[in-house]
């Protein structure tokens, strides 16, 4: 039932009595729920325009934030829907957001919507495929910000954005991930992504890649994030592949600790690339060799003022580019493209192949 009005002194006692009544365009108040166990136990479906929220300003300067986020989740939760699911024009705020333990059960859902706003909010999935926040097919500018998402189930991505056709934003979150899953995952998306100031934690499997941007056919910036990986082969921190606009990665804290887990992996984009101000500690607890910054592509590229630590080669960079300013182990190196340069602080190398007549300074982009 959604007993009550809907007013403060006589409220729905379901989110969705509080979305029907509070119509398009409207704001749902939720305080924490004092029955059933402390938690709202349904399926919110949120109309055009609604704001779901537990902390509101109104007229005269009146404000009200309930003292803990109200706790949300539905154990009759099946897959592939979400706890939370939106339509166009929403923000959800201040939630703490659980999806039930199966697969592809995820925390907020957002499809073929115009502007989003997902903030401030505590998501957790534990099943597989159980993303934290998935957006997919928007053609609004999405956001999310200063959530804390935990994910614990394989290839349980923490935000993951795919086919998007407007900006995306993903800031200020604490994103865990430990069953081989991303971070951030944005994929075929088709307007600019920025991945910024984000504390990322992957670990527990193979492939826990921090940010993994792949077949994006616009800018994406990824920049001063701290990323950490562990636990497995492969956990990349940042991952471009295959992107036909132009990569910045820059002033991020990179921190990787598997086999073959690169700092900064750049392939087979056709787009020029920026990687610059990052510091980089690559190792790998088996005694083998990771390489800080590794870039195969056939585009011009920057790798300018980053500081690298690594067990293996600390850059491998081939044909076309400008490397400047390189602290490897904390000293700098001036290198000239064609040929390489020995650093004994941590065994670290660096390596560039076929930069073809372009010296130290020179820049192509």
């Amino acid at each position: 039932t959604s007993a009550g009005d809907g007013t403060y002194e006589n409220p729905k006692d379901t989110i969705a009595g509080g979305v029907s009544t509070a119509g398009v365009d409207g704001v749902i108040f939720v305080q924490e729920q004092t029955g059933s166990g402390g938690t709202y136990d349904e399926k919110v479906t949120l109309l055009n325009g609604q704001t779901l929220t537990s902390s509101v300003t109104g007229n005269g300067g009146f404000s009200y934030t309930t003292t803990n986020k109200p706790k949300v989740t539905n154990t009759s939760q099946a897959g592939s829907e979400a706890v939370i699911n939106l339509a166009s024009g929403n923000t959800v705020n201040r939630l703490d957001v659980t999806a039930r333990n199966c697969s592809s059960c995820w925390g907020i859902y957002s499809t073929g919507a115009t502007t989003t706003v997902i903030s401030n909010n505590t998501i957790t999935t534990s099943g597989a495929s159980g993303w934290g926040v998935f957006n997919v097919s928007n053609g609004g500018a999405s956001t999310v910000s200063g959530n804390t998402i935990t994910t614990s189930g394989a290839s349980s991505y923490g935000v993951y954005n795919v086919f998007n056709t407007a900006a995306s934003t993903v800031s200020g979150n604490t994103i865990t991930t430990s069953g081989a899953s991303w971070g951030v995952y944005n994929v075929f998306n088709g307007a600019a992504s920025t991945v910024s100031g984000n504390t990322i934690t992957t670990s527990g499997g193979a492939n826990g890649y921090g940010v993994y941007n792949v077949s994006n056919t616009a800018a994406s910036t990824v920049s001063g994030n701290t990323i950490t990986t562990s636990g497995g082969a492969n956990g990349y921190g940042v991952y471009n592949i295959s992107n036909t606009a132009a990569s910045t990665v820059s002033g991020n804290t990179i921190t990787t600790s598997g086999a073959s887990s690169y700092g900064v992996y750049n392939r087979s984009n056709t787009a020029a690339s920026t990687v610059s101000g990052n510091t980089i500690t690559t190792t790998d607890a088996g005694g083998g060799g990771v390489t800080g910054i590794l870039d195969i592509q056939a585009t011009c590229r920057e790798v300018v003022g980053n500081n690298i630590n690594a067990t293996g080669n600390a850059i491998d960079i081939t044909d076309v580019g400008k490397i400047a300013n390189v602290a490897i182990g904390g000293e700098v190196a001036g290198l000239s493209p064609g040929g390489s340069s020995a650093n004994t602080t941590n065994g670290g190398t660096v390596s560039v192949t076929s930069a073809t007549g372009l010296g130290v300074g020179a820049s192509c982009l």
